[in-house]
């Protein structure tokens, strides 16, 4: 596999996944059927296809990122519990004295505060950040540069 195939495919991908493999082999120069070869390989790689929706519209203003530290008994229990909770929209594993990131979306300022008191009832929570997720800049930009 050609990680330079790939690089010059991701881009075209995340801008169009419905793109005709016609026009990506124009767009990057690669044969139409390597094209088609790679994005075959690339398919296996896709953890989950997405779409950025500004949830604003809905009536979901307020996006907020915890950072949370839990006692070390119940870091699986709480991964479950953020895992499942309808507010969360994406959850990492973190390090550097943290434990886990999650990305929350709310309704009502209020619940900000509600979703990290529900979480201390059910575990003892260490230490925890909350910001206010005022405006996204970039999504899903990285790509290598080989």
């Amino acid at each position: 596999m050609r990680k330079k195939d790939i690089c010059k495919i991701l881009p075209n991908l995340r801008k169009d996944s419905r793109m005709s493999l016609t026009e990506m082999s124009k767009n990057t120069g690669i044969p139409i059927s390597t094209v088609h070869e790679r994005v075959r390989v690339i398919k296996k790689n896709i953890i989950k296809f997405s779409c950025h929706f500004d949830f604003s519209i809905l009536g979901y203003p307020n996006r907020v990122l915890y950072l949370i530290s839990v006692d070390r008994m119940h870091k699986e229990d709480l991964e479950s519990d953020l895992k499942a909770h309808p507010s969360v929209n994406n959850l990492s594993r973190i390090n550097n004295g943290f434990d886990f990131c999650a990305e929350c979306i709310f309704s009502q300022i209020n619940h900000t505060e509600e979703f990290i008191d529900q979480l201390r009832t059910r575990f003892i929570i260490r230490d925890f950040k909350m910001f206010f997720i005022t405006k996204s800049v970039v999504i899903e930009n990285f790509l290598p540069v080989l």
